[in-house]
């Protein structure tokens, strides 16, 4: 039986994207680390903020870590902006293109 080498498909022959990425936790300690629905409404205002648009958003990861105050949570946001969109948004909120 020959020995051969089958080559697998891998991160190395997908197409090169890029994407922007941030990572947001509530302070640390007992009074906001283990606060989840705090830290989400701090990621949603941010993402407004940052006017990340709904087709540009990959996704997001939320993240847990063991302290001694009890869980502290972070999460990162992940989103690939439009290139010919502007990042501005018109009166209705939709984003403006740069035409």
């Amino acid at each position: 039986m020959a020995d051969e080498h089958v080559e697998l498909p891998g991160p190395s022959h997908s197409t090169p994207t890029s994407c922007k990425t941030w990572s947001l936790s509530n302070p640390y300690g007992p009074e906001y680390g283990s606060n989840l629905p705090l830290l989400l409404r701090r990621v949603a205002d941010q993402m407004e903020h940052d006017r990340i648009q709904p087709m540009d958003f990959l996704g997001l990861t939320v993240n847990e870590e063991t302290t001694e105050h009890g869980p502290w949570f972070s999460v990162s946001v992940f989103w690939s902006p439009d290139e010919e969109g502007t990042g501005e948004l018109d009166a209705g909120g939709m984003a403006t293109t740069g035409h």
